[in-house]
């Protein structure tokens, strides 16, 4: 009877443990030349190489739908896009907006000091 009790337990642990996708998400991403770096305060930089092109705008996470909205000082610059992690250091995204539901992969990356 213990016994069960203690393997609930532990299964209850282990799937506590994974991290939300609030948690996952924050971080450095990059592709080949674009990347993007999500902050704890809802906030992302993004550019492509070594230039940033986009730093402080707002982002919003939907986990349920599985959406990503990072938006700018433009409004018709805001991208919808949906999001996959695929384990925890891959991020693949398409743009909600466009009929390509092709996966665009970024990988997670040490931020530079």
């Amino acid at each position: 009877m213990w016994f069960r009790y203690f393997i609930g337990l532990l299964f209850l642990g282990i799937v506590s443990c994974k991290p939300t996708d609030d948690k996952l998400l924050l971080g450095k991403w990059q592709n080949e030349q674009d990347w993007f770096l999500f902050k704890e305060d809802k906030t992302y930089s993004s550019g492509k190489e070594m230039i940033k092109m986009v730093d402080k705008f707002r982002y919003t996470l939907d986990k349920e739908k599985k959406e990503l909205n990072l938006y700018t000082n433009d409004a018709s610059s805001t991208f919808y896009l949906h999001y996959e992690f695929l384990g925890n250091d891959t991020l693949a995204v398409y743009n909600l907006m466009s009929s390509n539901k092709s996966l665009i992969k970024f990988n997670r990356v040490e931020e530079e000091k």
